[in-house]
């Protein structure tokens, strides 16, 4: 009897490790590509950090030496990376502290998705600047009064509009790329009546 209840209590111990040795994989599964995720934002949010701040750096010194809508266009593109700047410094700050607090796959993967998801909004919206830079470049051949800053503002939204929309468009293929390893984490996750169940191939 004591032998019998020494090997029970054995494979009880091993089975509570092997048991919580699986959790413990599965939670740091889901850190694991939220890190990847977050080093992503934080790698786009450099770049476009950087392409901000070398427009505003240039934009004052290629204005001063240009002349008609050339002037505009260096002075638009400081302007607008002025708010690029902004959105890339809040966006890696937001990303360095994301991974503080316990983790679930639910809410990890929704910060997935709904990143994804503004960044498909944003696309359609560098679409719409490209082509209201188009509407502004061909609106200042029938305008009498300062044509040229029609035009160089213009030209400046096309060249902004279509780095953001390859910018975005890259940034979105890059995180999907993790989608089918979440997916993955998702098929091992069951709900029912009882509860939450996980299952595990070996």
């Amino acid at each position: 009897l004591i032998l019998c209840e020494t090997i029970r209590m054995k494979k009880a111990i091993l089975l509570s490790i092997l048991i919580l040795s699986v959790f413990i994989c599965f939670g740091q599964s889901i850190e694991s590509l939220s890190t990847i995720r977050l080093n992503k934002q934080k790698t786009g949010m450099l770049i476009l950090g950087s392409w901000a701040a070398l427009n505003i750096i240039s934009s004052p010194i290629l204005s001063r030496n240009s002349s008609g809508n050339m002037k505009y266009f260096h002075q638009m593109n400081g302007y607008w990376n002025s708010v690029n700047l902004v959105i890339a410094g809040v966006g890696y700050y937001t990303a360095s502290g994301q991974l503080e607090g316990p983790l679930d796959w639910a809410s990890a993967f929704n910060e997935q998705i709904k990143l994804e998801k503004i960044l498909l909004f944003n696309a359609g919206l560098d679409i719409g600047y490209i082509g209201a830079g188009f509407y502004l470049a061909e609106r200042s051949k029938t305008m009498v009064k300062n044509p040229d800053r029609l035009k160089g503002f213009g030209l400046s939204l096309i060249l902004q509009g279509s780095f953001l929309l390859v910018f975005d468009s890259l940034f979105y293929l890059a995180l999907k790329q993790t989608d089918s390893q979440w997916l993955e984490l998702a098929q091992n996750v069951a709900i029912g009546p009882n509860g939450i169940s996980m299952s595990f191939r070996f």
